[in-house]
């Protein structure tokens, strides 16, 4: 319920500066906690199956090639860091990163962390997918853990987890714009998706 709140904010108007930011009260004034909207536009035309996140909101499209990814970015951190974050710069650092293999796309997020304790960062997608490619689910393509968070940022994880990421072939981070006013219109047009979330 949280993710269809926080995405009717950004598609209705309840944004701040361009568009693309929803702003929340911070527990430190060294943070500027918030949810960033983005966008990434992918040509599936010749892939049968697309494999995403167990977490993931997904609807089918009746485009026969085009996949739309809405990445919602949140940033909810209750600590007292030592020099200012923000949800406009940790956006910059999170996005999501997709592996082909024959006719299968992955698609995983990277950049997520959670110290468990005083919150962390997040990222949540909601995906319109063409009807006739096939939807698999996964449990390793998000959160901190996600196979693609390993294969961007192998410095942050053991030399042996990092060659299993890449081991099915490179990932390759996709390119976003921020969810603004005027492509929200064009999200709202719900009426050229068929049916309802999976």
């Amino acid at each position: 319920m949280r993710t269809y709140i926080l995405l009717a904010c950004a598609l209705l108007g309840g944004c701040i500066g361009d568009g693309s930011i929803t702003y929340m009260h911070s527990a430190d004034p060294m943070v500027t906690d918030g949810t960033a909207y983005d966008r990434a536009d992918l040509d599936l035309s010749r892939f049968t199956r697309v494999e995403l996140p167990k977490s993931a909101t997904v609807f089918k499209s009746a485009d026969a090639r085009h996949c739309r990814l809405v990445m919602e970015k949140l940033l909810d951190f209750a600590g007292h860091p030592g020099e200012a974050v923000s949800i406009a710069e940790d956006r910059k650092k999170m996005g999501c990163a997709m592996q082909t293999h024959g006719d299968t796309v992955a698609i995983g997020t990277f950049g997520e962390y959670d110290t468990h304790i005083e919150g962390g960062a997040f990222l949540h997608m909601v995906v319109w997918v063409p009807s006739s490619v096939q939807v698999v689910r996964r449990d390793d393509l998000d959160k901190p853990s996600s196979v693609a968070n390993v294969a961007v940022h192998p410095g942050r994880f053991t030399k042996q987890d990092a060659t299993a990421a890449r081991s099915a072939g490179p990932w390759r981070i996709l390119p976003t714009v921020p969810l603004t006013r005027a492509e929200r219109k064009e999200i709202e047009s719900v009426e050229q998706y068929t049916g309802s979330a999976e």
